[in-house]
C-alpha cells in the first residue's frame, strides 16, 4: 500500500510538472509548431569491440516535426582520445521527415584497437548554429576491446569448502566444518566479461546462517572477467555494508577453483563444474 500511495503521489507531481513546463515553455512540449531544439538522447554509451560487435548507434532527437529531412552536423571534439584510424563515422546525422530522432552509426575498426581493454573515448557536440537543449548537446562513447571472448553465463555445479564465518572484520572468519554442494547461475549483464552471481556465498549463508540467497539484490555481487583474470566486484546480500571479493586460483579443463571472502570475514573455497561439462578460459585464473 505504501508503494501505490508513493507511486500516485509522484505521478501527480509529475503532472503538475508537465502542466507547468507546458505554459512556461510550450515550444518544447507542442511537436508541431516548428521550434526545433536539439539534443543527443544519452550523454554516454561503450562501444567493446569484438569480431562480432563493431557499431554503437547514438541517436540525435529534436522536440519539433518536419515535413522535411533534415541533416544535422555533428562534430567531433577536439578532446576526444580516440584516433582517426580507429573509427568511421559520418559528419552528420538525418532526421527523416515526420520523425523525432535520427540515428548516427560508429564503426570502430577492430584491427586499430589496441588489446587489453585500453580504453579511448569520442566526444560527439552538435553544431553550435543549433537551438540545443541544455547540457544535451555532447555524446561520449568509450571504446574499447574486451578480454573476454566467449560467456560464462550458465548453470553450474559446486563443492564448497574451508568455509569461514567472519565476525564482523576482514580475516576475522573462524573455520566451519562441512561441505556444501550445489548450483549457481551466472548471469549475462550489458557489459562483456561482467556476470551476476545468484548466489555469491555458494550455500555458505544458508547452510551457516540459515538465510536463502539473495540473488541480484541492490549493488548484487558478481563475477568480472578482464585483461588480469577473474575477480568479484559488489556487495554481498546484506547490503552496503559487506563487500564481496573472489579470485579464481585454477583451472583445470571443467573445473574451475575459487576462493571468495567478504569484508566480514565469511568466505571459502569452490570448485565449480561449468555447465555442460565444457572447459573454462584458462584466463579467468586471478594475475
Amino acid at each position: 500500500m505504501k508503494n501505490i500511495i508513493l507511486k500516485l503521489s509522484l505521478l501527480s507531481l509529475f503532472a503538475i510538472g508537465v502542466s507547468s513546463c507546458e505554459e512556461e515553455t510550450g515550444a518544447v512540449l507542442n511537436p508541431d509548431n516548428g521550434t526545433n531544439l536539439y539534443s543527443f538522447n544519452l550523454s554516454r554509451s561503450t562501444l567493446a569491440v569484438t569480431a562480432e560487435v563493431k557499431t554503437d548507434t547514438i541517436e540525435v532527437g529534436v522536440t519539433s516535426r518536419s515535413n522535411v529531412d533534415r541533416t544535422i552536423a555533428v562534430n567531433i571534439d577536439p578532446s576526444s582520445t580516440a584516433t582517426a584510424a580507429q573509427y568511421n563515422v559520418p559528419s552528420s546525422v538525418v532526421i527523416p521527415a515526420g520523425k523525432f530522432i535520427g540515428k548516427l552509426v560508429l564503426t570502430a575498426n577492430e584491427a586499430e584497437i589496441p588489446d587489453g581493454e585500453i580504453e579511448s573515448t569520442l566526444v560527439f557536440t552538435l553544431d553550435d548554429a543549433l537551438a540545443n537543449l541544455d547540457e544535451k548537446n555532447f555524446h561520449v562513447v568509450t571504446i574499447y576491446k574486451p578480454c573476454a571472448y566467449e560467456s560464462l553465463a550458465g548453470t553450474h555445479t559446486y563443492v564448497q569448502t574451508e568455509l569461514l564465518a567472519g565476525t564482523g572484520g576482514i580475516d576475522s572468519g573462524s573455520p566451519v566444518n562441512g561441505t556444501l554442494t550445489g548450483t549457481v547461475q551466472f548471469t549475462d549483464t550489458a557489459v562483456i566479461g561482467r556476470y551476476l552471481i545468484s548466489d555469491s556465498s555458494f550455500g555458505m549463508y544458508e547452510a551457516v546462517y540459515g538465510d536463502a540467497p539473495a540473488p541480484f539484490a541492490t549493488n548484487p555481487a558478481g563475477i568480472a572477467w578482464s585483461c588480469t583474470g577473474a575477480k568479484g566486484f559488489g556487495k554481498t546480500q546484506y547490503g552496503n555494508t559487506e563487500t564481496f571479493y573472489l579470485d579464481v586460483t585454477a583451472v583445470n579443463g571443467p573445473v574451475l577453483t575459487l576462493v571468495w571472502y567478504s569484508t566480514y570475514g565469511d568466505g571459502g573455497t569452490v570448485e565449480l563444474t561449468r555447465e555442460g561439462g565444457a572447459d573454462w578460459p584458462v584466463e579467468l585464473v586471478t594475475q
